[in-house]
């Protein structure tokens, strides 16, 4: 049984059902870590950098500036952003990864 890769290489498209599944969980977890407080100080950038991280272990990056990320998981800690809104950002800023 042959199957295509579930990543393809640079320059080429993810299935849209892949980004929109990526940008999810990734929001979920963001959205998780941000407002369920597991920690005593540092919620949000924890927050931020597992986002970051979740996407790049999926061969994925943020294509915005530092600023807005910090804007958005700010707004996202302060009950502004639900967890929905965050995937359709993340998903509109998300690409593959340059190798």
């Amino acid at each position: 049984m042959c199957e295509a890769p579930l990543w393809p290489g640079a320059g080429a498209e993810v299935n849209p059902r892949v980004a929109r599944a990526i940008a999810m969980s990734t929001g979920l977890l963001m959205h998780s870590l941000a407002m369920n407080h597991p920690f005593v100080d540092g919620n949000e950038r924890v927050a931020a950098m597992s986002a970051e991280l979740f996407l790049a272990v999926s061969d994925h990056e943020l294509d915005a500036a530092d600023e807005a990320l910090v804007e958005v998981t700010l707004a996202l800690a302060r009950g502004e952003v639900s967890a929905e809104a965050l995937a359709i950002w993340i998903r509109q800023r998300g690409r593959l990864r340059e190798r």
